[in-house]
Parts: C-alpha cells; structure tokens; sequence
C-alpha cells in the first residue's frame, strides 16, 4: 500500500482546520493499517520562511509520520471541467498514489474534470464540489473522498447534502470547488457552462 497524505493549510503561522485534519488520519490508519493510537502532529514545526502567507503543509504516513514538507500555494484552476466516468474507481483514503485519478486527468487535459460514478456526481481532482441552486449550496452525497473543508462547511450548515446527477446540473446556476488549502468564500464562483457534457 502507498503512504498516506495529508495537505493542511498554513495561514500566517496559523494551521487550519487542524482537528479535522488528525481526526482522518487518525481514521485512515485505523481502517487501513489497524492502528488505534493517534497519531502525535506535534512535528509539525513553521519553518521561519512560512510565518507568513498561504503554504500547504504536506504530511505523508502510515505507521509513523515519514516526511513533512512545506510549500507556497499558488491557486491554478481549469477555464473549464469535462465530466468523465469512471465506475471503479476507490480513493476514500488520500493516497499517494493516485495512477487512476491522474489518468482521468490527463485524458481530459487541458480541462479539469468532474467525477461521475454509478451516475451519481462525486468530485472534481483535487476538490469536493457545491453547487447553487439560487437559494443554498448543495455538495454532492456521493464523494470519492470526504474532504475536511466539506466536513467544516456541512458541520457550520453553509451547505447540505444532496444526490446530484449529470442531469440534475440543469437545476444550479453556479458551482464552486472546495478543499482545505481554498476557503468556500475564496473559491471563484464558476458558471455552469464551464462543464463541458453536462
């Protein structure tokens, strides 16, 4: 099995969303490698460089923590997403192998993509997904990976859970990526004929 990973955000010297973070790692060597005892961040040390600005913190594990690395965030998102399915793929751990995802991406290129499975809506590459109906943000039920930037924002009721599939799109009017290193309220707001096969 790969290494495990982590991205957190670092903020001005500050961690976010820390807790949520070691509570999937901590469920991730449980379920993986059988581990129950929690996994110690007291490593995670700011290099003097990071004290200010956006960096993510990347920490890779499994029994033990291996390797921490720090580096500047710089935001690059796709002009636009093709939906792609993909019916077999599993990633509910964040692997660091991730061969089939960077596949799916490729053959996309230079597009972002859009995950559709058993024709249900999961994921964009590298982010969960909200979509806006005109009244609420809604994210997808159906994740590949429950991200931790989701977990918060469903937790602080910012958005809730619905089915959404290819044909259901017809029904938002924007939708945003979200992830742990891009705040829901920093995330652009993308148009919906920025999916290209909805």
């Amino acid at each position: 099995m790969s290494l495990l990973f982590e991205a957190i955000r670092l903020q001005d010297g500050e961690f976010r969303l820390l807790t949520l973070h070691r509570q999937r790692m901590n469920a991730s060597r449980k379920a993986l490698l059988g581990i129950d005892e929690p996994i110690s961040l007291r490593e995670l040390s700011i290099p003097a460089e990071c004290r200010i600005g956006r960096f993510k913190c990347r920490i890779e594990y499994g029994a033990a923590i291996e390797r921490i690395t720090f580096e500047e965030y710089l935001v690059a998102l796709p002009e636009r997403f093709r939906l792609v399915t993909d019916n077999e793929i599993e990633y509910s751990h964040k692997l660091t192998d991730r061969t089939r995802l960077i596949a799916l991406m490729d053959a996309a290129a230079p597009d972002g993509i859009i995950i559709v499975m058993h024709g249900f809506i999961t994921d964009a590459y590298h982010s969960n997904l909200a979509f806006y109906d005109g009244a609420r943000w809604v994210t997808p039920d159906t994740p590949l990976l429950a991200g931790r930037m989701r977990e918060w924002l469903l937790r602080t009721g910012q958005i809730s859970l619905a089915p959404i599939r290819p044909q259901d799109l017809a029904n938002y009017r924007a939708f945003k990526l979200i992830n742990a290193m891009l705040g829901f309220e920093e995330s652009p707001e993308f148009g919906m004929g920025r999916i290209v096969g909805a």
